[in-house]
């Protein structure tokens, strides 16, 4: 019996995209229900804070190295081929790794901790109680601790597993803000909440080891080392890895600590609630593709340069039609939402500075099929040097168009540094080096949704523009962005091969749950 899964890949694909989906609906009702209770009861920098602390450790996870990344990509053939022994090699090395991995962050993190008062602008003004050495400590903890299990984790999302990894999570979400809201509700103290999250992600860390650990024991029973070579050539793909991580990293985590540094934490409390709407949106987006992930990984280790360029057809068509509907929505409805929740004028931002977030946004989302693939085919040795460009731009426009725009200044630096360099670089090389074609036909394709998602933006705009506010008419508002852009997008792309897939696959779905 084979260790690991041998269902096909679009059975995969469906009931990890279908849990996750679950999974970020929850997650949802959950942290709306925490963010509420928290911005009723605590003051406006406690988001400010949260937002930049949880930014620091994302950018002090660069110690990765993108080394999950590179062996992620190496589970792929071991895995088709049932090589347990290989698998184990590799995980192993994963360990050892991420052992190290976990004291460079905790050092690194703790010699930050002194220049926090020197990264937030007036931080003298910050409430009398906050703590700022000991809430950045507790995160610190949280993030670190994390490093000593998550490893095992990988293994599950390449062997198309991904699913149970996600079922657990959503126990362990219930548990975490149930908890959270629990301890708010009753001691409204910030610092508490954070250390219950600290142990519950300790607990549920060691919960899904234990697991993974008794699902793959013919994997985890060897403790044969990696082959020098090997090691050599994971290093190797995790030195490109790295400036892929960097510019990702920059062009995301690097914002509120801009902003905390030169326009104030207050703002970045604002912002906070918009971005953590647009972070669940993104995170929907990206749980609803990554169930092809793995899928195209696997078909990537095949060779077959034709199906591949099939699968990935289908994949971007549905990254263009998904990015630009969420985008229209976030657009349309994300002040009308804000109004709604906390009902305070002071947390509305201004439409022109929303325009430029979701441009950033939906320039980002379009990229995820071709990361996508460049990813698990490994032609990110072939794109090492560009990231490390984009790092520098993003943050050097950002800080100067700061200094004299503000808030307008700091997303104007991230969407001119991804014009100028992953916009176009990443469809060229995917194209020119796994299909040996031009990318002609990639941009007339982006062309065309390009063209009718702003029209479908605009008109959707437009129609809701002068709806009243209030709860019914929000709702009302809701129907017609669900509605009227998949109409549009309908209309005019029916007729596509991509959508008849997706239509043939829905159909069978449909017959497979009557039957």
């Amino acid at each position: 019996m084979s260790t690991f899964n041998n269902q096909s890949r679009v059975n995969n694909s469906i009931k990890t995209s279908v849990i996750n989906l679950i999974n970020q609906v929850l997650s949802l009702v959950l942290g709306f229900a925490y963010r509420t209770i928290f911005i009723k009861i605590l003051a406006i920098e406690y988001l400010g804070l949260n937002g930049l602390f949880t930014d620091i450790l994302t950018l002090l996870s660069l110690a990765e190295l993108g080394i999950g990344s590179a062996i992620g990509f190496r589970l792929y053939g071991p895995i088709r081929e049932d090589n347990a022994i290989k698998v184990a090699q590799l995980m192993n090395f994963y360990k050892k790794i991420y052992r190290i991995i976990a004291l460079v962050v905790a050092t690194i993190g703790l010699l930050i901790m002194p220049l926090l008062p020197y990264i937030i602008m007036n931080s003298e003004s910050l409430p009398p109680d906050i703590n700022l050495y000991l809430l950045y400590a507790v995160f610190l903890a949280q993030s670190v601790s994390g490093y000593f299990f998550s490893y095992k984790q990988t293994l599950l999302n390449s062997d198309q597993r991904g699913y149970i990894l996600t079922i657990f999570n959503i126990i362990s979400s219930v548990i975490k803000f149930g908890g959270q809201i629990a301890i708010l509700f009753a001691l409204k103290n910030y610092l508490f909440t954070l250390i219950y999250s600290v142990l519950w992600t300790i607990i549920s860390n060691i919960i899904i080891s234990i697991f993974i650990t008794k699902k793959y024991k013919e994997v985890f029973v060897v403790k044969d080392k990696l082959p020098k070579v090997e090691r050599k050539e994971i290093i190797t793909d995790t030195k490109a890895l790295l400036l892929h991580k960097l510019g990702g990293v920059v062009l995301t985590s690097t914002d509120s600590i801009v902003i905390a540094a030169m326009i104030g934490i207050h703002m970045n409390g604002i912002l906070s609630n918009y971005l953590m709407i647009i972070n669940i949106i993104k995170t929907i987006f990206y749980q609803i593709m990554c169930g092809v992930n793995a899928g195209l990984g696997n078909l990537c280790a095949t060779g077959d340069k034709k199906e591949i360029k099939r699968v990935f057809g289908n994949f971007q068509f549905l990254t263009l039609w998904l990015s630009g509907f969420f985008n229209i929505g976030l657009m349309c409805m994300l002040n009308p939402f804000i109004d709604v929740w906390l009902n305070d004028s002071q947390y509305i931002l201004q439409e022109s500075y929303l325009i430029l977030i979701i441009v950033s946004n939906f320039i980002l989302l379009n990229r995820n099929g071709l990361n996508t693939l460049i990813s698990v085919s490994g032609l990110f040795r072939k794109d090492r040097f560009r990231p490390i460009i984009e790092a520098g731009l993003n943050l050097g426009i950002s800080l100067l168009a700061a200094y004299y725009l503000g808030l307008y200044g700091v997303y104007i630096g991230t969407i001119i540094s991804s014009l100028v360099t992953c916009f176009w670089r990443e469809p060229m090389i995917a194209y020119n080096n796994l299909f040996g074609e031009s990318s002609r036909g990639y941009w007339i394709d982006y062309i065309k949704f390009l063209i009718v998602t702003l029209v479908a933006g605009t008109l959707t705009y437009f129609a809701i523009k002068y709806i009243p506010t209030g709860i019914g008419y929000f709702i009302l508002k809701f129907l017609i962005v669900c509605i009227l852009p998949n109409l549009i997008y309908l209309l005019m792309f029916h007729r596509r091969n991509e959508f008849k897939y997706y239509l043939k696959l829905a159909k069978g779905v449909v017959r497979f749950k009557k039957s």
